[in-house]
């Protein structure tokens, strides 16, 4: 983490990039699997009219990715980056969640201690071929029709789970018992044979039946069908259920990283 101030630091349109600009960005993300679909995904969503945003860091060295969902704005650093860079990634409206490296994490954490409701560490797992599991038939395609059901499954049972409209345009799949939908889990963002998953939840009185792992096998197996060649997937240190569940389909945890939640109260919103 570098300490140079100078010029404030602001966000930027994706779309308002340039090609050089585009072309530092991928530079700077790599073949990180996870961060190269995170900027890929945004200059499509961005070129189709989103609201995607980046903050190139000066001397080039890291930047930050934005992207906004229906209740939360969330925000990832990559490489190296200033204070005052680090402080504009949590100079953000509403409830947020900034994802970034450890002794970027502790800085904020102090920056913003009137802000952070959690820290966490995050388990970033990726899959590069089929799961090992089949996929199950009785896992449905969710589309925007079920978007009712959908959202108020989590209202009722994780009500901070980042999950927007648009999502339903991606693969999402729901189980469904007596026309109740009881597991779902569905794709964040896809883009470039990259997909990243996410939003699985399954009903606490149907928890120990397999129903989140049938769902997670199901939909990879689909991604991977349609020529996805890697899948990501990120999951909280704290639960390693969730863990185990993941490892039996054959993701691999490649990297942990801080995640920081930022409370929306204390940002005036």
């Amino acid at each position: 983490m570098s300490e140079a101030w100078g010029e404030r630091p602001t966000f930027r349109l994706l779309d308002a990039l340039v090609e050089a600009e585009i072309a530092q960005a991928r530079a700077l993300v790599g073949d990180h699997p996870a961060h190269r679909l995170y900027l890929e995904a945004g200059l499509a969503a961005a070129r189709q009219g989103a609201d995607r945003t980046i903050l190139i860091g000066r001397g080039g060295r890291g930047l930050i990715l934005g992207i906004r969902f229906d209740r939360i704005g969330v925000r990832t650093a990559v490489g190296t980056l200033a204070e005052d860079e680090l402080l504009a990634l949590g100079d953000i409206r509403g409830a947020a969640e900034l994802h970034l490296a450890d002794d970027q994490a502790e800085f904020l954490a102090r920056a913003l201690s009137h802000r952070v409701a959690a820290r966490r560490i995050l388990r970033l797992y990726r899959l590069d071929g089929p799961p090992a599991l089949p996929p199950d038939p009785r896992c449905r395609l969710l589309g925007s029709e079920d978007f009712r059901a959908v959202e108020d499954f989590f209202g009722r049972h994780n009500a901070g789970a980042i999950f927007s409209r648009w999502m339903l345009a991606l693969p999402f799949l729901g189980w469904f018992e007596a026309e109740q939908l009881v597991a779902c889990g569905g794709v964040v963002a896809q883009a470039d044979g990259l997909a990243h998953l996410g939003n699985f939840l399954t009903r606490p009185d149907r928890r120990g039946r397999g129903l989140g792992r049938a769902v997670a096998a199901t939909l990879a197996a689909r991604l991977m069908a349609e020529g996805n060649r890697t899948l990501t997937l990120a999951a909280d240190a704290d639960n390693p259920a969730a863990g185990r569940a993941y490892e039996a389909l054959g993701f691999r945890c490649f990297e942990t990283r801080s995640r920081l939640d930022l409370d929306a109260a204390a940002s005036g919103v």
